[in-house]
């Protein structure tokens, strides 16, 4: 509440002095007094009402426009994968369990071993062929073989 700073009795002196009798000018005073106290209390802000209001000192901490500026914005992450968008892709720890390119150098593919079934089969053909041309100069070994004998046969029975 606000204390009224108006002495009353100067008040009620000034209203006799400008010719208003005794009981008018008390009247008069009460009422401006009353007027003033109605006015101050009901449309002036007091102390007390402003007590919960910030000032200035009070902003001083809080962030300006300014100091936004170097912030990241909605529109900034829009680019950005989300927790949920990458839930289903593999992590490190995932990839672990499999073989890095130079783990498979050691091992063969289909090519190298299709290449080596074919070699195989090439070295079979040369040792087919090779067994054929033995047996063929067995053949002939033996052919001769017989024709030597045979002759060394004749040459024994006629010299005997």
């Amino acid at each position: 509440m606000i204390l009224a700073a108006i002495d009353s009795f100067k008040l009620v002196d000034r209203f006799e002095n400008a010719g208003f009798t005794r009981a008018q000018a008390k009247v008069l005073a009460e009422s401006e007094l009353e007027l003033f106290i109605e006015l101050t209390q009901s449309h002036l802000a007091t102390k007390d009402d402003l007590k919960d209001f910030a000032t200035k000192n009070d902003l001083k901490d809080f962030a300006k426009k300014d100091d936004l500026k170097d912030f990241v914005r909605k529109d900034d992450l829009k680019n950005f994968a989300t927790k949920d968008d990458i839930k289903n892709f593999a992590t490190k720890d995932d990839l672990k369990i499999f073989a890095t390119k130079d783990d498979l150098k050691n091992y063969s593919t289909k090519d190298d071993i299709k290449n080596l079934e074919i070699k195989i089969y090439e070295t079979r053909v040369e040792i087919k062929e090779s067994q054929n041309y033995i047996l063929k100069w067995m053949m002939i070994l033996m052919g001769a073989s017989v024709t030597v004998l045979s002759l060394l046969m004749s040459v024994f029975k006629f010299l005997h």
